[in-house]
């Protein structure tokens, strides 16, 4: 993951129904469980329940399902098929280079 610059990875498994996801908080977790990463499996950390979304989403509705769901990365599928993984940092990237689409722009928190 840190090679390829991504903060998750799709697992499939013929024997798995479905994909699952191995994110940097799966692996962050470990870690901090003191647990060694270099032994330990893939299949003992990641996530068995992977959000979809389709292609045809607003970057804004794909934002607020990440959000309301407390996740980074949703998986995204074309009549059955994965087709890509869409990240937080992507949504991220389109708003601040292109200039912020949400109607949330410009709003602050305190």
């Amino acid at each position: 993951m840190t090679k390829q610059s991504v903060g998750a990875a799709i697992v499939e498994d013929e024997e798995w129904p479905g994909p699952r996801i191995l994110t940097e908080r799966d692996v962050l977790r470990a870690i901090g469980e003191g647990l060694d990463p270099d032994v330990e499996k893939v299949g003992d950390h990641m996530s068995e329940k992977v959000i979809t979304a389709s292609p045809e989403w607003s970057l804004e509705r794909a934002a607020t399902e990440m959000s309301k769901r407390g996740i980074r990365h949703l998986t995204v599928y074309r009549e059955g098929e994965l087709i890509g993984v869409l990240s937080m940092r992507d949504i991220m990237r389109v708003w601040t280079s292109d200039g912020a689409t949400s109607s949330q722009a410009g709003q602050t928190r305190v």
